[in-house]
C-alpha cells in the first residue's frame, strides 16, 4: 500500500477499534409480552322489529320513525360486564317488498338508520356492571314513492354489537 492510503486504512481501523473499546453498541435488543383477554361472548336479542306508520297509497313520502319513537327497533345483549360496545346496522340500506317485489311499486327503500335509548348517536355504548345492556334502539327513513302498490312491506336489516 501506497503511504498516504496506508494512513487511511489505519485512521479507519483505530476508529472501528475505538468504538469496540469504548463498549457503544451497534444495535440493541429488548423484549416484549404479547396479551389477549377473552371475553365472555355476546347474546344479543330483538325486543322489537322496526315498523312505520301506515300510509296512503299514492304519495311520495318519506316516512321517519326515530330512534326514540315507539315504532323503533329495539335490542337487549348480555355480555361482559362494564365493557365498552359499538352498535350497527350492518346495511346502509334495506328493500322492504310486497309479492315477489318484482316491479318498483313492490319495494320501499328504507336508509338513513339512527341509534337511541341507550346508544350514542354514533352507536357506542358499554354494558352495565352485571354484564347487561338493554334499550338499544334504531329507527330509519323508508322512502314510499307515489307507484307503490297497496300491500304489506318487509324488509331485513342486520343489528351488530361488538366490543371495542
Amino acid at each position: 500500500m501506497e503511504l498516504p492510503q496506508m494512513k487511511k486504512f489505519t485512521k479507519s481501523l483505530m476508529a472501528v477499534a475505538f468504538v469496540a473499546a469504548s463498549g457503544a453498541a451497534v444495535a440493541e435488543e429488548t423484549s416484549f409480552d404479547a396479551t389477549i383477554s377473552l371475553l365472555q361472548p355476546i347474546t344479543l336479542n330483538t325486543v322489537q322489529d322496526l315498523s312505520f306508520a301506515p300510509q296512503a297509497v299514492g304519495e311520495n313520502i318519506d316516512v321517519v320513525t326515530g330512534a326514540e319513537d315507539t315504532r323503533a327497533a329495539v335490542f337487549s345483549a348480555t355480555g361482559e360486564a362494564n365493557a365498552a360496545a359499538q352498535a350497527s346496522v350492518v346495511e346502509s340500506s334495506i328493500e322492504m317488498v310486497t309479492g315477489a317485489g318484482a316491479t318498483t311499486g313492490e319495494r320501499i327503500t328504507v336508509d338513513t338508520f339512527t341509534y337511541g335509548g341507550s346508544l350514542a348517536s354514533d352507536g357506542s355504548t358499554a354494558f352495565d356492571a352485571a354484564g347487561e345492556l338493554n334499550n338499544m334502539r334504531v329507527g330509519g327513513t323508508a322512502h314510499v314513492e307515489a307507484d307503490d302498490v297497496q300491500g304489506d312491506f318487509v324488509g331485513t336489516a342486520t343489528f351488530r354489537l361488538v366490543y371495542q
